[in-house]
């Protein structure tokens, strides 16, 4: 009697342990094809997004747009823009601490330039 007991339990066990071999496979098989995705497709999708994007914004496509749209794309201040960005605003704290070009030219030089002023 106890003999069955253990043919028994031996078999459920074996039976248990094929059935988790199986879930495990399955498993490891769902995220190798996952990883693959994420390693093959996604990149591959980004790469022909960003060819799409890049050709969508290509100067001469976008000269095309405009005309299709018929956009009157004229800059009229561009001049006055470029002077201003050339001029940085020291008001703004983003700008606190950079050196000034003669502290700049200094460095370059070899000599620190301490921001006393003095050439």
């Amino acid at each position: 009697m106890r003999i069955i007991f253990i043919i028994i339990c031996m078999a459920g066990i074996g039976m248990a342990m094929v059935h988790l071999r199986n879930e495990q496979n399955l498993l490891r098989n769902k995220t190798l094809t996952m990883q693959n995705y994420y390693q093959l497709e996604v990149p591959r999708e980004l790469m022909q997004q960003q060819v799409e994007l890049a050709k969508l914004t290509a100067p001469a496509n976008v000269q095309v747009r405009a005309q299709e749209m018929a956009l009157q794309l004229e800059d009229k201040d561009l001049k006055t823009r470029l002077a201003k960005n050339d001029t940085p605003d020291t008001s703004s704290p983003r700008h606190a601490g950079v050196p000034t070009v003669p502290a700049v030219r200094a460095v370059q030089s070899g000599r620190p330039d301490f921001g006393g002023g003095h050439d």
